[in-house]
């Protein structure tokens, strides 16, 4: 790369994929048979990546293999996992057998993008959603993204070139996480994912490992679960993924906002009084809760 550029060049950038060469690049992507997931999978495909996508419907995973092959020319590994269960008690050993066998793999980047709680019928009251979905979005957005990278660390340390040839785990995030209401567990999830991206990053570097961690903030997206139009501030789930891989390969880990018109909106935020954004997001939200519950 140029002395002037902005982006280093790493396996994001470079995978450095040849055929037949052993140290083929891979990336393994949760959460990736629909919307923003999808899309980050034709993004590292596009750019040389082996992968292995991760989904809880086999048909789905199955049509996006074939596709990310006839598209691409790439190597496809599918992993089936319902990631609201994937490590409980009584699946955890399994499901650790089930990620071992990517070990053989040189793999290079993970990518934790598997979430629920952001649907327009996820929006209700803290006291009003049940003990299942309270649940549901703890062991998805938490549980599953931190045993993951549990299991997968080792093999993302071992592949790593070197200081200037890092791997990569990337964790999407959200803006939520400064608290938004009616959403109380979701936004909590994503708080743990970006102070969990930090102190994974922070540690890794003070332990001389080339593993840079990035916490990736995404704001609001047109994508198949969130239809709302593209915008000024609201791009597709396509142009996030692009975004997103390229915000990562130019961090050194850390927090990163893909799109920069999010970044002003955390920003402009983050200047209100707590009193202020409490009042803004309250009646804002409350107003999106009540107009879903007239269409239901």
């Amino acid at each position: 790369m140029g002395i002037f550029s902005s982006t280093p060049s790493n396996v994001l950038v470079q995978p450095r994929n040849t055929p037949g060469a052993p140290s083929t690049a891979w990336a393994v992507l949760t959460g990736s048979t629909t919307g923003i997931g999808r899309d980050i999978a034709h993004e590292l495909c596009s750019r040389g990546f082996n992968v292995v996508i991760h989904g809880r419907n086999e048909g789905r995973l199955e049509e996006l293999a074939k596709t990310l092959q006839a598209d691409h020319g790439v190597r496809v590994v599918t992993l089936l996992l319902d990631a609201s269960t994937a490590f409980n008690p009584e699946s955890y050993s399994q499901t650790r057998a089930a990620v071992a066998e990517l070990e053989s793999l040189n793999v290079r980047v993970l990518v934790n993008n598997v979430g629920t709680g952001h649907a327009p019928e996820g929006f209700k009251p803290f006291d009003r959603q049940t003990a299942q979905d309270v649940s549901t979005v703890l062991n998805v957005n938490v549980a599953f993204m931190t045993h993951l990278t549990h299991a997968l660390l080792p093999a993302l340390k071992k592949s790593a070139g070197g200081p200037k040839d890092p791997s990569f785990v990337v964790n999407a995030g959200s803006l939520a996480d400064m608290g938004l209401p009616y959403a109380a567990v979701y936004a909590g999830t994503k708080g743990y994912m970006r102070a969990f991206s930090l102190a994974l990053d922070t540690e890794l570097h003070a332990e001389g490992a080339h593993v840079h961690v990035v916490a990736s903030i995404i704001g609001d997206t047109d994508s198949d679960g969130h239809h709302v139009g593209v915008n000024l501030f609201t791009p597709s789930s396509r142009d996030m993924a692009r975004m997103v891989v390229q915000s990562a390969a130019a961090s050194g880990g850390g927090v990163v906002l893909p799109y920069r018109l999010h970044s002003l909106q955390e920003w402009m935020c983050a200047l209100q009084p707590y009193w202020m954004l409490r009042a803004g997001m309250g009646m804002h939200m409350k107003a999106l809760v009540e107009k879903y519950a007239k269409t239901k």
